[in-house]
């Protein structure tokens, strides 16, 4: 039976959509670099919510010039972990992991600078796969930014949207501090309390915001070579001229034949994992 985390009581819920790195580092944090993209707009929504129904909602102005730290305190966890009990379309198996035997497997260097400000870090709770690709994906192999590329290995449905949830002890100043990395500074605070819970998305998705800004999109996607996964090799350095992107595998045309070339996929918007990497930077 497929254990679901989103029914999880919990003190706060973290949604990341969007490209975004991931690593679980050395103090056991989970570390998160939002990928600079075109047509991406990086927010961070707190909604404070009374079972499912939104109380209050705010946004913190961010990016600004610092990484963020979500610091929690008396938490029920120790660090950042795989959510151990989510099965199924939920697993924590479901995130692509770039470093994984489905990709580089190995340790990829990454360009720490490139994510200078736009780093997040969370010192405990538990990750899961909140949401999936609405299609079956297939990984493509490019060397050259004119290469539509080539398919690789079938993935499956794999993680668009990656959950994290947050449970703290039923004591006095449990509670989650958001702080300047740099300077400790307190930017906003969360305290726990039975009566709600909070929702906190992170979104580094493709910015739809109004119809203009949607047919600006459209337009570039016509132009752009191979999907928005591609940004990430700004970040991480591949050991070979080989690297990946994602496409949409599309059915045979009639039973028994082929599978038809890959389609390119414009939602390729995931936050990816680097399972061998220790660091982002933050710590």
């Amino acid at each position: 039976m497929t254990f679901d985390p989103t029914k999880d009581p919990v003190t706060a819920r973290v949604i990341f959509k969007g490209v975004m790195l991931m690593c679980i580092n050395q103090h056991k944090w989970c570390e998160m670099g939002v990928i600079t993209c075109a047509h991406h707009t990086p927010t961070i929504t707190i909604n404070v919510k009374v079972g499912i129904n939104t109380h209050e909602t705010r946004t913190l102005l961010w990016p600004n010039g610092y990484d963020l730290i979500f610091n929690v305190k008396d938490s029920q966890d120790v660090g950042v972990s795989p959510h151990s009990r989510a099965t199924g379309r939920y697993a924590f198996t479901k995130i692509l992991d770039l470093e994984g035997d489905d990709c580089h497997a190995q340790r990829l260097p990454v360009l720490t600078h490139c994510l200078d400000h736009r780093r997040l870090g969370f010192t405990a709770g538990k990750l899961y796969a909140h949401d999936l690709t609405p299609s079956e994906m297939q990984l493509l192999v490019w060397t050259s930014p004119y290469d539509h590329g080539t398919p690789d290995k079938e993935l499956g449905r794999i993680a668009l949207e990656v959950g994290l949830n947050i449970n703290c002890q039923d004591v006095d100043g449990a509670g989650i501090d958001i702080l300047n990395a740099s300077t400790g500074g307190l930017i906003d605070s969360l305290p726990a309390d039975y009566h709600h819970w909070y929702e906190i998305i992170v979104d580094n998705d493709c910015d739809e915001t109004d119809s203009l800004t949607r047919e600006a999109l459209i337009k570039a996607r016509e132009s752009q070579v191979g999907t928005d996964f591609r940004y990430l090799y700004n970040v991480v350095i591949s050991p070979t001229a080989e690297k990946y992107d994602l496409g949409v595998v599309r059915p045979p045309t009639k039973p028994g034949s082929p599978s038809p070339e890959p389609k390119p996929f414009p939602g390729v918007c995931e936050t990816i994992f680097l399972g061998k990497t220790d660091s982002l930077g933050l710590a």
